[in-house]
């Protein structure tokens, strides 16, 4: 079993921390509301831990990807194509330089730091994977 953590984008941290942080701003020095500093603070830790936890696990023939919240497996024998990305649709990604993963009927986006090493791991369970550049 090899596993790989995701990459961070920092700035992408950031942009989330301030985009929270901003109506915390306005709940506690403009409203005069201190609830509302308790539940963005406790956002801000969620979205922190969530980036900071994506893993990519390939063992055998299954490529697991686990999250705070669970985990979802997928067949690497039906992988159809990889290439590179940088959507910045919703994915199991804590950075937007990602790989795309393309199944039959369903795309997948993941941001695996060692990308090279990663495609790699995959080519090993399944060699029929075409890699575009």
């Amino acid at each position: 079993m090899k596993t790989f953590r995701s990459k961070i984008d920092w700035w992408l941290l950031v942009i989330m921390c301030i985009a929270t942080l901003l109506p915390l701003y306005f709940q506690f020095f403009v409203e005069n509301k201190g609830v509302g500093v308790y539940v963005i603070s406790l956002l801000i830790l969620i979205l922190s831990i969530f980036c900071l936890y994506i893993r990519y696990q390939i063992s055998g023939g299954t490529l697991t990807i686990l999250m705070l919240f669970g985990k979802k497996s997928y067949d690497i024998s039906r992988i159809q194509y990889i290439e590179k990305s940088h959507c910045a649709i919703s994915a199991p990604a804590a950075s937007v330089d990602r790989l795309l993963i393309s199944f039959p009927q369903q795309l997948l986006y993941v941001s695996p730091k060692n990308k090279r090493e990663f495609v790699q791991a995959l080519l090993k369970a399944n060699p029929n994977i075409v890699v575009k550049d």
